[in-house]
């Protein structure tokens, strides 16, 4: 039920920040930092898995495990010191988000084997439980999609329209996602 949950506060986030990072650049540093725009575009999709990240290391720990523990903890700094090094060698910090990313995402693949070693479950249910959440995307998604391919891209009509996306997909899903709010709000009272 967690995974529900972060998925459906980080995936509109990464979208948010994917779709309007030039207008979010440009209001909170100025037109000094335009250039940044598209390295803060990449940067916002590895939002994505960094919470699934944390999750998976809070799982393995409480878990005991400690053989995967240290398995996790082998592997995922030098994948990341080794990504960085090529995108410093590729040259400027556009590669070096790529190659950031990149790192993130095989980590997070990695890590999510090993949870599936640790909680003993498959590896394609763990993905179903990640991609569960991804049709709550469907309609903001497809109204972005259609709203650059008709190539009318003012910030204002944007808002509104993923507004309204994002609100007709609460009520399309509306008794869903109640449910995912009610059961976490759950777990927690109990805990």
């Amino acid at each position: 039920q967690f995974i529900n949950i972060l998925t459906l506060i980080i995936f509109p986030c990464s979208i948010i920040f994917y779709v309007f990072g030039g207008e979010i650049i440009v209001f909170v540093f100025g037109e000094k930092w335009v250039s940044m725009i598209s390295v803060f575009k990449i940067m916002s999709l590895g939002i994505v898995v960094l919470p699934f990240n944390i999750l998976i290391d809070s799982v393995v720990k409480s878990s005991g495990s400690v053989k995967y523990l240290n398995f996790i903890t082998f592997y995922e700094k030098p994948i990341t010191l080794i990504c960085l090094l090529i995108g410093v060698y590729l040259g400027d910090i556009y590669n070096i988000a790529i190659m950031v990313n990149f790192a993130l995402y095989i980590n997070f693949l990695l890590k999510s084997y090993i949870m599936t070693l640790v909680l003993k479950v498959s590896f394609l249910k763990l993905l179903k439980n990640h991609l569960y959440c991804l049709k709550f995307l469907f309609l903001p998604l497809l109204s972005l999609l259609l709203l650059s391919l008709t190539n009318f891209w003012k910030f204002e009509l944007n808002i509104i329209v993923l507004l309204i996306a994002f609100v007709l997909t609460f009520f399309i899903f509306k008794k869903e996602i109640t449910a995912l709010l009610k059961t976490f709000q759950g777990n927690r009272k109990s805990k």
